[in-house]
């Protein structure tokens, strides 16, 4: 068994939660005396000898992976969590220590699942949940909750994700746009177990082709809503989300939730303490005011504005009257009121 980890960050990732999930398992009176390189564990598990040869290993394939947990069927999946465990194994010995149950901590751990968050559903799989109707029972259970208003609990949501995974046709167009809705409603919660629930089911929709859905959940990671902040994930899906756009996706049907993004965007790398960050934070705003946001067009005036209070913007640019003027007019002429310092209801 050969397998490749493309991405040195997923990498560093998959060898983390190795880290975390081992103490559990090691015997008694081994974890004192177990030094262990999670890299090279990781790496060993995966069939090479240590991180340097996955790495040389992966350049020589060009780059190439092997197929994840996902793409197997159950009886592929099956022997290679065997082999896994047979190589986890083997390493803890060569480290003077023994584990509670290797394969339990293969199952646990899934370092060549795609989703190792959640339990694998191999290509066999999928099949039983089509035949056992489970795309149309999740989208059945979908539009009770947006009709009622209940939060779903977490078989609830294991059942729309077995559903999701397995819809082909009109189920395969139809519960992601629900899930998506009912998701908005539960974020927009913003504390407790509703927002909870929204955040999880947007993670659920990220993993699939809607990209505006990792837009949305980054809005959560930025506002700490059902989860706690995480600026650094938050950006991640942003650079995804502007790749695609790059792309030529079509990621976007209104421009207000273009506009969005770009505030979204602008928020993030403001906070940022390289100037380069800081000045990509400021082109964000002046797209989004070209695109009418009266809003994204007031906070251009305070980078340029000679006398403003740098706290609110700090200084990227140079102070420029003209620049602040220029951007002060498309903000009245957005729906900023100058007299009562505030924006008409309907402005972006």
């Amino acid at each position: 068994m050969i397998f490749f980890i493309t991405s040195s960050t997923l990498f560093g990732r998959t060898a983390k939660r190795l880290e975390q999930l081992l103490p559990s398992y090691l015997a008694a009176n081994d974890a004192s005396k177990c030094d262990v390189n999670f890299k090279d564990a990781t790496a060993y598990v995966l069939g090479h000898a240590d991180f340097r040869a996955h790495n040389k290993a992966l350049k020589e394939a060009d780059g190439k992976g092997t197929p994840r947990d996902e793409d197997l069927t159950s009886d592929q999946l099956r022997q290679r969590r065997i082999e896994q465990a047979h190589r986890l194994e083997e390493y803890m010995a060569d480290c003077g220590a023994s584990l509670t149950d290797n394969h339990a901590l293969i199952g646990e751990w899934q370092p060549t699942a795609a989703r190792p968050q959640r339990q694998a559903i191999t290509v066999d799989g999928i099949e039983q949940l089509r035949e056992a109707d489970f795309p149309k029972k999740a989208l059945e259970a979908l539009l009770r909750f947006e009709r009622t208003g209940d939060v779903p609990t977490q078989a609830d949501l294991d059942s729309f994700y077995k559903g999701l995974k397995s819809s082909a046709g009109f189920t395969k167009q139809a519960i992601p746009l629900w899930i998506g809705s009912l998701a908005v409603s539960m974020a927009n919660k913003k504390t407790g177990e509703p927002a909870r629930v929204g955040f999880a089911l947007l993670e659920m929709l990220s993993e699939t082709r809607f990209t505006f859905a990792k837009v949305q959940l980054a809005q959560l990671l930025v506002n700490g809503w059902g989860t706690s902040t995480d600026l650094v994930r938050a950006r991640a899906l942003c650079e995804y989300t502007a790749k695609a756009l790059t792309e030529g996706e079509h990621v976007f049907d209104l421009p207000a939730s273009h506009i969005d993004f770009l505030l979204l965007k602008n928020k993030i790398w403001s906070t940022s303490p390289s100037s380069e960050d800081r000045l990509h934070a400021l082109e964000c705003l002046k797209q989004a005011a070209a695109m009418g946001s009266a809003k994204a067009a007031l906070l251009v005036v305070h980078h340029y504005a000679p006398d403003d209070v740098t706290i609110i913007c700090p200084r990227v640019v140079e102070p420029d009257e003209g620049m602040a003027m220029i951007y002060m007019a498309r903000a009245i002429q957005e729906g900023y009121d100058m007299q009562t310092k505030s924006f008409r209801p309907n402005a972006l």
